[in-house]
């Protein structure tokens, strides 16, 4: 073995590691970019954020850089529901942070669809009173819908308004047997006089409230069934006065 500088021959520890170990420079992570922003920017109201196609490049103190994936985003996150009030997503990666702009429009396609089942509803089979608030709801929509500047609150508040107002319909009643007992109740009060009077006490007053619940097109079906009930009873009850 030779002999080295210092006369010994034994190799002195530093001179056994590279000089950047000797005289060590710490390389620092000095910024990061969004070098390419997501395949999708363009957003509506209640989209979720994607990163998806994004591309997060650091530089470091040695001028170095490198593509990097454990970013995350914040202001909004990732995946979630954005807004019309959001334009700047915050991109983080070891203590620094990156900015891209998004843009988020109103979405009318909810509202849009809701008026398009509205439209289909057969409104004959609903009862006028529960129809009429429902087909001002549509109208209201409409006009939304065709404004270019109506604000995602007043989408909002027009879906919500016909979702109700859809909800609430009320089907008409079933009036089927209360009309065939109004018939037979019509020809007994006719021949009123052929009963024992006792047994049709009442008849002649349920048969005209019968009469306005049928001509109701709001008439529940609780109510048309409770009138029939009545009705039927005292149908029920009247009695024949024996053959002369």
């Amino acid at each position: 073995m030779g002999t080295f500088a210092d006369g010994s021959g034994n190799l002195p520890i530093l001179q056994a590691f590279p000089a950047a170990i000797q005289n060590p420079t710490l390389v620092g992570l000095v910024s990061i970019a969004v070098t390419t922003v997501p395949a999708t920017t363009n957003y509506l109201h209640g989209y979720s954020l994607s990163t998806n196609g994004m591309v997060v490049t650091a530089t470091y103190s040695d001028g170095s850089t490198a593509n990097v994936t454990a970013f995350s985003t914040t202001s909004p996150a990732h995946d979630a529901l954005l807004t019309t009030a959001d334009t700047t997503v915050t991109v983080s990666f070891g203590g620094k942070t990156a900015t891209f702009g998004i843009t988020v429009d109103v979405n009318k396609v909810g509202l849009n669809a809701l008026v398009v089942v509205a439209g289909s509803l057969n409104l004959e089979q609903y009862t006028p009173n529960t129809v009429l608030p429902m087909t001002n709801a549509v109208e209201a929509a409409k006009l939304v819908l065709a404004d270019a500047g109506a604000t995602q609150s007043q989408i909002d508040a027009a879906y919500s308004t016909l979702s109700d107002a859809m909800l609430s319909l009320v089907l008409r009643a079933s009036k089927g047997g209360l009309k065939t007992a109004i018939d037979v109740a019509e020809v007994v009060v006719a021949n009123i006089d052929l009963y024992y009077p006792a047994s049709v006490v009442g008849l002649r007053e349920a048969l005209a409230a019968a009469i306005i619940v049928y001509d109701d097109p709001n008439a529940s079906q609780t109510l048309v069934n409770d009138t029939q009930s009545t009705l039927v009873a005292l149908l029920a009850a009247a009695k024949l006065l024996p053959a002369a």
